[in-house]
């Protein structure tokens, strides 16, 4: 059982969720000249998934700078009921098909200008954190 902590910008809240958490995350960083990434620079991409419960790297994925955050996530090993939390969303729906076809479940957040339809609004709980406001199945 996990429970998240606090975050500086909100309101602690307590809740447990029963399965493992791991974090995405991507960074590009600008230090080798072998990488191709720009005219003056190279760098190479990390692409990391950490383990949210004993702060510990679970995968890493080091691509050139150029690889976008998304391409370098398919090669993720996925397990069946984790929850992966991405810090931003790519609008890549057959990566997150493939994801939710293994039966992760995920926490992103989605950019503004995302097209998408409402297949189905599923109930929130009453117990939810208050910055929650929505559960639905959609589609691009």
């Amino acid at each position: 059982m996990q429970s998240l902590g606090q975050h500086p910008r909100f309101k602690q809240v307590k809740f447990t969720i029963k399965t493992k958490i791991f974090l995405l995350h991507s960074t590009t960083i600008s230090l080798f000249d072998w990488a191709k990434y720009k005219r003056a620079k190279g760098a190479i991409k990390m692409h990391t998934l950490f383990d949210f419960e004993g702060n510990l790297l679970a995968y890493i994925n080091i691509t050139n700078g150029k690889t976008a955050d998304n391409k370098g996530d398919y090669e993720i090993p996925l397990l069946k009921g984790r929850v992966i939390v991405a810090n931003r969303f790519y609008n890549d729906f057959s990566l997150l098909n493939i994801w939710d076809s293994n039966e992760v479940f995920l926490v992103i957040r989605h950019k503004e200008n995302l097209q998408f339809t409402t297949v189905k609004e599923n109930e929130v709980p009453e117990y939810r954190h208050h910055h929650i406001i929505k559960d639905e199945i959609i589609e691009s």
